[in-house]
């Protein structure tokens, strides 16, 4: 039987679908529109509707960070929650 935790570590696995999510939410709480997210990430608007949605077959890792970059989001804001040190001992 597995506690979840692996390496010190519990094993998290944050999905693409999970990511747009994230970044939706903050794009939405900082009222922007997908089309003005758009345009400072330098991204056409149906990708980045396609990455909040999760249906991007396979998001760039630059687009991603574009879009975290312009939103002021961090890689553990966006991957990182969920990630917890085991208990010691």
């Amino acid at each position: 039987m597995t506690d979840g935790f692996k390496g010190g570590r519990e094993e998290a696995h944050v999905g693409k679908q999970e990511i747009g999510e994230r970044i939706r939410t903050r794009r939405i709480a900082v009222g922007w529109t997908e089309d003005h997210l758009a345009e400072l990430a330098n991204l056409d608007t149906s990708t980045v509707s396609r990455i909040e949605t999760g249906r991007h077959p396979n998001p760039s890792a630059a687009s991603v960070l574009r879009m975290m970059r312009v939103l002021e989001l961090t890689v553990i804001e966006v991957i990182g929650a969920g990630v917890r040190t085991a208990p010691p001992g």
